[in-house]
């Protein structure tokens, strides 16, 4: 029997190994690799095919890279064979691998499944899409929440699901080279994807672009230099870089980044300064080092670093950085290893690294896993890991090693086990070998709680861990408690197969004895079965002590105890109960009786008879009332004894009927109160003594005193209004209760009756031909209206003898009779006269309620409701009545009033609730102030041009003034009417506008008209063909033309045609475009906005302007770009003027000045309805005020000064000029938008003050010029007029202008340095 249990154990043991070897199937270090290794460091995992079988496995690793768990991926496709492969994870279980291939199929893992050896844990699918194919390689990846399908033809295409990625069709193309690698992918120079980011900003790369060497640290190489990334989406390029001197990537020699002292480090080599160069992984700042140096590489494959330990073939360095010197410290450690490299470059992911575990090949290039820490015996003899800081302290040993007393020793294959001295494993003491992992006690031992091999008891071959005995030696019994003896006790039963004491199966042992059990009794070695229910008997005849719930009636029997058949228990014995009782607890009272009983008072039951006295409640027999024979409760009576009568409360009783009660059948009731003898509860026969019988039959005290008197022992009333009398016929003394009132007897007092109005007295209902008044208690005389009886007619009605109601006068509101004199109250506008008629009030008066009486209206009034002169309805000869204000006006006053409220529906005076009449007084205050700034700073800037002060500053005061008239286009702009007052006197800077008078114009086609209201002067409205808006600017236009050719034709003729000939040749040009330019592009922008550029001609203008001015603009920007050392330069010379022409950003700043005014009139006309269009024109506004100062263009100290403070103002006034016009979409308050506007005519007036205060100063320093310095003036004068004795002309102030331009450009010009010489070269 113990071999077979042994054998059992043994074969149990064999299968369990068997089941973990076929499902687990753990890989151990070293393993031979096929092909490559897949790191899936999310999940401290790896994907490899194994050489021993060519299967592809997922093995999990720990900190220190030991395989903790390996699983077969049955049917796995061989990634080796299809080419490059890469992974993500979905979900966090399925572990998706798509591989760069023609093919279409990926493969999908479920992790769960497979670790948990479930089914069904690898799917193949196909991803195709027939939108789009693919020619070439293709590949999926995953980056973020997008999925990429990348195809090499030169397209991706990008969804949210690989589902959508199977039907999308929009596809995006990008230039050739693609360069996927596991966590980031780069398609050619177009786009970089990395980090869950996408990149479209990539410097110029060659087509190896960007390789990720370490994604913490976001170190790339960048055509082969170290680059550290400096990320700003969608901008990726190189914060750092360094050169190693290497042309491709596969040259590159480079380690991993590894930790020291606190100190990121990585270090590569240069291959032109033949050395290795270490770098702060951080900001790739340069450590210098110390010590040894290590060996020069063969290839990148060389460098295999762990921790600090770094391996070139076959020597061993350790690498240390020192915080306190801050440089590397290098220590060969041994030159004798044997030699292995990396299976790839030394990239991103590309190679296995885990605690000690490394994916490298050999001399032979055979692939492994192996550790590292063991090839290289850094640590101690059979351990896998140790920290680099202490090699000798194991972290973790070898399988089938433990570490104890600072060693790793061999693991034995059990607690059964210990090592002997040769570090051999044997088995403990009292125990047996079986096989080499299996060991088990000595026959006569047992295996403890604590593994310990304890002997049984003495004659005993086996027991149990409590060491009862099992199994005794030969020619021993088995005792009952689990001892060995050679026979058994009495009453036992010897088992000679087992070689067992037992006893009988329905007996139990006590005391080492064998006892029959409860029911049973005992007959030799054998227990019987006592009767039922019984459970102590010494024969099957008689209990001596029944089960529970069980009684002996007497009878030796057991029996239930039937408490519902007349018996009851107590003290576990059953007794019976009393006569005709089923259900009782004691012997003297019954809980329940016998059918057909019922229970007393005393507890006994018998039969209940319900004509004597008793009734029956339940299950009960109660006694009833006194004096009653039969009842259904205890309270009342049905029947009364005889003799007796029935009382209200149920009682039984002798009636008394000479005492206030009466019978009725068998019932003795109450008489009513105060009654003595009656014959029923209304009749009362016999009053009490003091009481009188009333004429309704009740008893009561008689008072009379107040309208009763006595008779015959009856109290009768007096006579009505009647306080005291003897008899009904007279009274002795009356009441005095007045009109509508009577005396009530019950009450004794005066209360209201029913009147009767015609009869006046009191009576009890009205007659038939009365109208009753509930409310007020009368009766009146009817009055018939239609069939109707009303106690009055109606308004409007009146009386006749019939009482009928008929209708007064229409005149009349009320009246006596049929006829106009007999009114006595007229309805409005009719006066009552004095003979009782109703007339109207006479024209030129109105009825005044107040006083009834007619008014005279105000004097222009024909027809009135009122005395005021805006109560009007009608006007008297010569006057027009007003709708508006119900004024009589004259026709001009008329027109002036329309005039003046459509100003103010125009400027919402309705809104920002203030007076009309303040405003119009406010904005003609404005309008005069502003026309007279505006003729001040005209002339100021005429004198500039005729003394040469200041021209530079002129025309830029008066295009930026063009700039402010521009926003008068936005009629949102109407507050304090903005845009048809004060920026109107703006819009006047385009000096052609102020020319209003053109035959060509057509009021139909205005586009915005400026003038439609009196504010400030008149300029020219905006229409819809250009010939209409610019005749003037084309007629000057043409001129110039005609002149320049004239000129050109004319110029060897004269000196004035010479000079002319040249300044009109492009300054002419120049500064008529400095004027035209702005209107000309605003009517240009406002007929393409209209979409009506192809009506009348309208192409072609804007064509000629639109080709002269481009020209212009391109030749001016080529000479101030490349010629400015040529004579060609003199031909833009307006553009010079004052201009640094030291740098090319300074001579730039007139063409950079025009590019900005026709920015901010493309943005004010075409997206005038944008919500921040004053914000994007302060934003432009910005960047023309950065370029001044960054360039600072100008020579003249003031002129810097003056346009900076302009360009300033000028961002402030777009921003507020953003809330004024969107305020109801930004929800401005009206409040606020007035604020805002006189905040934008303060600040434009401010800036057009200084302007006018730097040009009187220019002024009064240019005459202060003059009076002070006379003689040297004089001389100056003199010189320059000998110079202009060519050019004398009516009107020659440009080619003033011109000359004074020249003086200024040409250094040789000075006017200390003219001499005679130079005078005559001019001239001639």
């Amino acid at each position: 029997m113990e071999k077979a249990y042994l054998s059992a154990k043994i074969q149990l043991t064999i299968i369990l190994i068997q089941f973990l070897n076929i499902n687990l199937c753990l890989d151990t270090l070293p393993i031979q690799i096929k092909s490559l290794v897949y790191n899936i460091p999310e999940k401290s995992g790896i994907v490899y095919q194994a050489s021993a079988d060519s299967l592809w496995r997922y093995s999990q690793y720990d900190i220190y890279g030991n395989l903790t768990s390996t699983y077969i991926i049955q049917g796995f496709s061989d990634l080796s064979a299809l080419g490059r492969s890469y992974y993500f994870i979905q979900n966090d279980i399925s572990l998706f691998f798509f591989t760069s291939s023609t093919s279409s199929e990926y493969q999908i893992i479920d992790l769960n499944l497979l670790t948990t050896n479930q089914n069904g844990y690898l799917t193949k699918k196909q991803l195709s899409n027939s939108n789009f194919g693919c020619s070439g390689n293709r590949m999926v990846v995953k980056n973020g929440q997008f999925f990429y399908y990348i195809c090499v033809d030169g397209f991706y295409c990008q969804a949210n699901s690989l589902q959508e990625l199977q039907t999308s069709s929009n596809t995006i193309r990008f230039s050739s080279g693609t360069r996927i690698r596991q966590g980031y992918f780069m398609l050619g120079n177009d786009m970089l994807v990395y980090k869950n980011f996408t990149f479209t900003q990539l410097p110029s790369v060659s087509p190896q672009g960007y390789i990720l060497l370490d994604q913490q640290y976001d170190l790339f190489l960048q055509d082969c230099k170290l680059c550290k990334a400096q990320m700003n989406v969608p901008k990726f390029d190189c914060s750092k870089t360094y050169d190693f001197g290497y042309s491709s990537d596969t040259q590159v020699v480079i380690s991993k980044v590894f930790q020291s002292n606190g100190a990121s480090i990585i270090f590569g080599y240069d291959s032109n300064q033949s050395k290795y160069i270490f770098f702060d992984a951080n900001n790739l700042k340069i450590i210098a080092y110390q010590g040894d140096s290590l060996q020069s590489p063969q290839s990148q494959l060389d460098i295999i670093q762990n921790e600090n330990y770094v391996y070139i073939r076959q020597y061993l360095y350790t690498v240390i950085y020192d915080s306190v010197s801050q440089k590397i410290t290098i220590t060969q450690v041994s030159s004798q290893l044997p030699v292995y490299s990396l299976v790839s470059g030394p990239y991103y992911n590309a190679n296995f690294y885990a605690g000690s575990a490394v994916f490298l090949q050999d001399a032979n290039s055979k692939k492994w896993i192996l550790n590292i820490n063991q090839i290289y015996q850094v640590c101690q003899k059979n351990c896998f890991y140790c920290p680099f800081q202490t090699p000798d302290l194991c972290q973790l040993c070898n399988n089938g090693y433990n570490f104890n007393n600072n060693k790793c020793s061999k693991t034995c294959p059990n607690q059964d086990f210990l090592l002997d001295l040769n570090d051999n494993c044997i088995c403990k003491s009292n125990m047996d070998q079986v096989d080499a992992n299996t060991c088990v006690c000595k026959k006569g031992y047992v295996r403890d709680a604590y593994n310990i091999c304890q002997k049984c008891p003495d004659n005993c071959n086996a027991c149990d861990q409590s060491l009862k005995c099992t199994l005794c030696a030969a020619n021993y019994y088995l005792q009952l408690d689990n001892s060995c003896n050679t026979t058994c006790p009495s009453f036992a039963i010897k088992n000679q197969q087992q070689m067992a004491c037992k006893c009988d199966p329905n007996s139990s042992i006590i005391n080492n004895q064998c006892q029959c059990n409860i029911k049973y009794y005992q007959v030799g070695n054998q227990c019987l079965q006592c009767i039922q229910n019984c459970d102590s008997c010494s024969d099957q005849l008689i209990c001596s002590k029944c089960s529970q719930g069980f009684f002996n009636l007497g009878d030796g029997k057991c029996n239930i105890c039937q408490t519902d058949k007349g018996y009851y228990l107590s003290q576990n014995q059953c007794n019976k109960c009393i006569d005709n009782c089923d259900l009782c607890s004691n012997s003297t009272s019954c809980d329940k009786c016998s059918a057909g009983f019922y229970k007393f008072q005393d507890g006994s039951c018998n039969i209940c008879d319900t004509t004597k006295g008793f009734y029956i409640s339940q299950s009960l027999c109660i006694k009833c009332i006194d004096k009653c024979d039969q009842c259904s409760d205890s309270l009342k009576c049905n029947q009364c004894s005889p003799g007796f009568y029935k009382f209200e409360d149920g009682t039984c009783n002798i009636c008394d009927t000479n005492h206030g009660y009466f019978i009725k059948q068998t019932m003795c009731s109450k008489c009513q109160s105060n009654c003595d003898q009656c014959s029923d509860p209304l009749t009362c026969i016999k009053c009490s003594s003091g009481f009188y019988k009333f004429e309704d039959g009740t008893c009561n005290t008689c008072d009379t005193n107040h309208g009763y008197f006595i008779s015959n022992d009856k109290c009768l009333p007096c006579m009505d209004n009647c306080l005291q009398c003897s008899n009904q016929s007279s009274c002795n003394q009356f009441s005095n209760c007045g009109a509508r009132f009577k005396y009530d007897k019950v009450l004794k007092q005066c209360v209201q009756c029913l009147w009767d109005l015609q009869q006046l007295e009191c009576v009890n209902q009205c007659q038939n031909n009365q109208f009753y008044d509930q409310q007020k208690q009368l009766c009146g005389q009817c009055y018939y209206n239609k069939g109707e009886c009303l106690q009055n007619c109606p308004i409007g009605y009146y009386s006749n003898q019939n009482n009928e109601c008929l209708k007064c006068q229409q005149e009349c509101k009320q009246c006596t009779g049929p006829n106009k004199n007999q009114c006595k109250q007229c309805n409005q506008p009719y006066i009552l006269q004095e003979n009782n008629t109703c007339q109207l009030c006479q024209s030129g008066t109105f009825f005044d309620k107040n006083s009834n009486q007619c008014i005279q209206c105000f004097q222009k009034c024909l027809n009135c409701y009122g005395d005021q002169q805006d109560n009007c309805l009608e006007c008297v000869s010569g006057y027009v009545l007003s709708k508006n204000t119900n004024e009589c006006l004259t026709e001009s006053q008329l027109q002036s009033q329309n005039i003046e409220i459509q100003k103010l529906e125009y400027s919402n005076c309705s809104q920002i609730g203030i007076d009309g009449s303040s405003l119009f007084s406010f904005c003609q205050l404005v309008s005069k102030m502003f026309l007279g700034i505006f003729i001040t700073t005209i002339l100021l800037i005429a004198f500039t041009f005729i003394s040469n002060q200041e021209t530079f500053l002129s025309w830029y005061c008066v295009q930026m003034f063009q700039v402010i008239g521009n926003i008068s286009l936005d009629k949102n702009m109407n507050i304090f009417w903005l845009d048809i007052g004060f920026l109107k006197n703006y819009s006047a800077y385009n000096f052609y506008n102020l020319i209003t008078l053109n035959y060509f114009q057509d009021d139909q086609l205005i586009l915005r008209d400026f003038n439609q209201f009196d504010i400030g002067f008149q300029v020219q409205s905006l229409y819809k063909n250009m010939i209409q808006n610019c005749f003037y600017q084309l007629v000057a236009l043409l001129l110039i033309f005609f002149l320049m050719i004239f000129c050109w034709f004319m110029k060897d003729q004269s000196g004035i045609l010479f000079r002319l000939n040249q300044y009109l040749t492009l300054n002419g040009l120049i500064r008529y475009f400095m004027v035209s330019s702005n209107l000309i592009f605003v009517y240009s922008l406002q007929i393409i906005k209209q979409k009506n550029f192809l009506e009348q001609g309208n192409i072609y203008i804007m064509g000629l302007f639109g080709v002269v001015y481009i020209l212009l603009q391109i030749f001016c920007f080529y000479i101030i770009k490349f010629q400015m050392s040529s004579n060609m330069s003199d031909k833009i010379n307006v553009l010079q003027l004052n201009i640094n022409q030291n740098n090319c950003s300074s001579r730039l700043f007139w063409t950079i000045f025009e590019i900005r005014k026709l920015t901010l009139l493309v943005c004010l006309i075409n997206f005038n309805n944008f919500k921040y269009i004053g914000f994007a024109l302060s934003s432009i506004c910005f960047l023309f005020f950065t370029y001044i100062i960054l360039a600072k263009p100008f020579q003249n100290k003031n002129h810097q000064i003056s346009i900076i403070l302009t360009e300033f103002s000028f961002i402030i006034l777009f921003i507020i000029y953003n809330l004024i016009s969107s305020r109801n979409i930004l929800n401005i308050n009206e409040k606020m938008a007035i604020y805002l506007s006189l905040s934008f005519m303060f600040l434009t007036f401010g800036v057009n003050i200084y302007f006018i205060l730097f040009f009187f100063w220019k002024v009064y320093t240019f005459l202060q010029t003059c009076f002070l310095n006379k003689n040297r003036q004089n001389l100056q004068t003199q010189n320059k007029l000998l110079v202009l004795q060519q050019f004398t002309l009516p009107n020659c102030s440009k080619d003033l202008e011109m000359v004074l331009a020249n003086f200024s450009l040409n250094s040789s010009l000075q006017p200390k340095k003219y001499s005679k010489k130079r005078i005559i070269k001019l001239r001639n």
